[in-house]
């Protein structure tokens, strides 16, 4: 039973919702663990689907890395949560099946990051903001992490995210391209819905093709990895 996550489905798409309160939907190694079994079902299934991540908490989508967290494990444990956390963010980003994050409060760190990585972003027009805050608190970003970064279309905004560290609000989130659309609380996830069973009509393999297509660097990317792991 998954602890971190609700996974459901309707009208062929997946709704997987973030639900860790107590810890602000931040990853740990457990969190993680659990994400990745989801995403195994998820890519498995060989329909034509999509893929929509949203929160159930009222001012949090995601806040990164639970950094209290890691600061208490072991160097063997840091090493593990590093090199899964870096595979899960471009698996989710190279997933076989159209992907939207719909964005209803706070998307920080490590959750701006996996956000960049979605086909589609669309984000809550009155509460949340993204944040790359790297620089601020000394947090130097991996290639990997750089790699997903660069998927954000307005490069003139990436760049000022990540060396300012300054978190952006929702307006100026779709003024900017980092988000495609923004919408009240109350339409927010019907119009991510009505965006998702759109794209759950099209032919998944051929989708996965295009995407995988566009993001040719990044698959490179991936493969170059497995290559250093003997994969």
């Amino acid at each position: 039973m998954p602890k971190f996550f609700t996974l459901t489905k309707e009208n062929n798409v997946f709704v997987l919702t973030m639900k860790d309160e107590e810890n602000e939907n931040t990853f740990t190694l457990d969190v993680l663990k659990e994400y990745n079994k989801l995403l195994d079902e998820i890519e498995a299934s060989q329909e034509n689907e999509s893929l929509i991540i949203t929160s159930s908490l009222k001012k949090t989508w995601h806040n990164g890395l639970n950094i209290k967290w890691l600061l208490k494990q072991p160097s063997e444990i840091i090493i593990a949560f590093s090199e899964i956390a870096e595979d899960i963010i471009i698996r989710t980003a190279l997933l076989n099946l159209p992907t939207i994050a719909c964005i209803t409060g706070n998307c920080y760190g490590g959750g701006a990051i996996m956000a960049s990585g979605f086909d589609f972003r669309y984000m809550r027009e009155d509460k949340g903001r993204i944040c790359l805050p790297g620089i601020t608190h000394k947090i130097v970003y991996s290639e990997s992490m750089h790699e997903i970064m660069a998927l954000l279309p307005n490069k003139h905004a990436l760049n000022e995210m990540a060396l300012t560290g300054r978190a952006i609000e929702a307006k100026e989130c779709v003024e900017r391209n980092i988000v495609d659309a923004v919408w009240s609380k109350e339409i927010l996830f019907k119009k991510t819905m009505e965006l998702a069973i759109m794209l759950s009509e099209k032919d998944r393999k051929t989708y996965n093709a295009i995407k995988r297509g566009l993001r040719k660097s990044l698959v490179l990317y991936q493969k170059s990895i497995k290559r250093k792991k003997g994969l």
